[in-house]
């Protein structure tokens, strides 16, 4: 049902679409974590529809936000790493998203995560290496500067 229900949200116009994503992530909340972030790795590994891909892969970022890899499982860290080799970049970012959850996951253990991925391409490690430096670096700034104070 819920594949089913992915793939017709993506073709739905207008507020239809609002409705459809409304419904998925209601269900989202019935349906428990472990369970549905398979499921929507799944639908990405096997879905043709570009949209329907990139939103299974933002479905699985929110169960990695939720329960930490077991919100999609190994399997579903190996298609994730898969996706980065995708030619279409929307998918490649989703992808990337989803790692970049795990990764945060992992307290940034960049190693520890191409572990766990098995299979990464040379052009997936440098683009993790790449959202990582950037990430810490964003957070090593927020720390170093204090906040400026209000003018009047």
């Amino acid at each position: 049902f819920i594949p089913h229900l992915v793939e017709k949200s993506v073709l739905a116009k207008g507020r239809f679409r609002e409705l459809f994503s409304n419904l998925i992530r209601s269900t989202a909340h019935m349906y428990p974590v472990q369970k549905y972030g398979p499921l929507m790795m799944q639908m990405v590994d096997s879905s043709r529809s570009k949209k329907s891909r990139i939103l299974a892969l933002n479905e699985c970022q929110r169960c990695v936000e939720a329960s930490g890899l077991q919100g999609i499982g190994k399997k579903g860290l190996e298609i994730a790493s898969r996706c980065i080799d995708d030619p279409l970049v929307d998918i490649r970012t989703a992808s990337l998203d989803v790692l970049d959850k795990v990764l945060e996951y992992m307290n940034g253990d960049t190693k520890r995560l191409f572990r766990a991925c098995n299979k990464l391409s040379e052009k997936g490690i440098a683009l993790i290496k790449e959202r990582s430096s950037k990430r810490s670096k964003a957070n090593h700034d927020d720390i170093r500067e204090p906040p400026k104070p209000a003018s009047p």
